[in-house]
């Protein structure tokens, strides 16, 4: 059994990737000297959701990420690049130094009850006419 569970999230500035190297149309190498940041302070396992469309005839793969931190996200988020890694594994990467980028979304809550969760809700989006690849 395979556990696609996303245990672990790093990011790097899209304009910081150099090296990356699509080897087929689903694999992709990075240079090992890139150094993503990791997240640290997130709730695991993340929700990782990669489909396809098709849009006036064109194949378009969308990524959605989602995950929520107790750490204060920064006011000026900038173009940044996911990397995420499930419990077997597998590394996913959202965006590159290319266009499109991903796009971040917060979503501080406060609220009304002690129970209900007030870390912030972080939401990445990704489209592109590539595939999500995996890194090796």
């Amino acid at each position: 059994m395979q556990l696609n569970n996303i245990i672990k999230i790093s990011v790097l500035p899209c304009e910081q990737i150099a090296g990356f190297l699509r080897l087929s149309q689903t694999v992709a190498k990075l240079n090992d000297d890139l150094q993503f940041d990791e997240l640290n302070n997130i709730r695991r396992p993340a929700a990782l959701t990669i489909e396809d469309k098709v849009e006036d005839r064109q194949r378009i793969y969308t990524a959605k990420l989602v995950f929520s931190t107790c750490d204060k996200w920064p006011e000026n988020v900038q173009r940044m690049a996911y990397l995420c890694e499930t419990a077997d594994g597998e590394r996913y990467l959202i965006g590159n130094h290319d266009r499109p980028f991903p796009l971040t979304i917060r979503k501080s809550t406060h609220p009304n009850n002690f129970a209900d969760s007030q870390l912030t809700e972080v939401t990445v989006t990704y489209s592109s006419d590539k595939m999500i690849p995996i890194i090796v």
